[in-house]
């Protein structure tokens, strides 16, 4: 499975196998340019990276960085039926984008675990524009690839920490998107989506407010995991030290086999931080 991150102006992407037990890298690289870029230049660049690394697969796993996508969480009635939530959704889209019909957007949306909050049921729903994906899709089949998943990076992550990593299923954890002037934070309860929510702002300090508000709404988190372009080390000290001490920057190759062979594993393995959404794509193989 070949795992493609698109951030705002970057692309991480990934090659993984599954012969073994363990998964194994094959390949890995990093390049300017994102999700802004048109679907025929980021497939371009996804081609240029299967024929550098010769891929042994054709399947594509295509993750975009939450800032390009439109995610709100909605109050809906306790007991509300499933087939209202996306007229739900709709109706909220319609607010922030008068100028375009539902039909303008693919849509899915997820019922939050309901975990210590009290009243109404809350809906998580989230949207990409319909001709981004179409035009995306037609260029992969175009040049032989098959798009297998195209999901948030902040949702990828939160697969990998749940399938992958000895923590993600125990207890109340928060995952923490340390972007360029945004975060993106999820809460989890034993591996069940309880928030999430975002802000177009980046420092320590509003790192560890909004830890601090989740704290208060949610209960004591008992961990908190970092991935993107600022998740460094230096992050993970500032919040240890605002009261965090159970912080780590995840590392998404920990418990991977590593192939021979690639000469740029090495230089890429010292920032492992910027991979996981990536890797956390190209993990749903099945």
């Amino acid at each position: 499975m070949i795992g493609v991150s698109l951030a705002d102006s970057e692309t991480q992407a990934v090659e993984l196998s599954f012969d073994g037990i363990i998964p194994t890298v094959h390949a890995i690289a990093e390049w300017n340019g994102g999700c802004r870029d048109t679907p025929a230049a980021i497939v371009q660049r996804i081609k240029a990276f299967a024929e550098a690394n010769t891929a042994r697969t054709n399947r594509v796993a295509v993750t975009i960085d939450m800032g390009a996508l439109f995610a709100q969480v909605l109050p809906v009635p306790t007991g509300q039926a499933e087939s209202l939530f996306h007229k739900h959704a709709a109706w909220d889209l319609a607010e922030f984008h008068p100028d375009l019909t539902p039909d303008a957007f693919i849509t899915d949306v997820h019922l939050l675990h309901a975990g210590t909050h009290e009243g109404p049921m809350r809906l998580l729903s989230v949207s990409v524009r319909r001709d981004f994906v179409r035009g995306l899709q037609t260029e992969l089949q175009h040049h032989g690839f098959a798009l297998h998943v195209l999901d948030g990076d902040q949702f990828s992550v939160e697969h990998f920490l749940v399938t992958r990593h000895p923590e993600g299923k125990r207890a109340r954890v928060v995952l923490l998107g340390a972007k360029r002037g945004r975060l993106d934070i999820s809460v989890l309860l034993d591996g069940q989506l309880v928030d999430y929510a975002s802000w177009h702002e980046g420092t320590l300090e509003a790192c560890a407010a909004k830890l601090m508000e989740c704290t208060a709404f949610h209960g004591p988190v008992q961990a908190v995991f970092l991935y993107g372009p600022r998740a460094t080390q230096e992050l993970v000290d500032g919040l240890r030290a605002a009261g965090y001490p159970a912080c780590e920057a995840l590392n998404p190759f920990a418990g991977l086999e590593i192939a021979p062979g690639n000469p740029l594993a090495t230089h890429f393995l010292a920032m492992p931080h910027r991979f996981v959404s990536a890797v956390g794509a190209a993990l749903r193989e099945d």
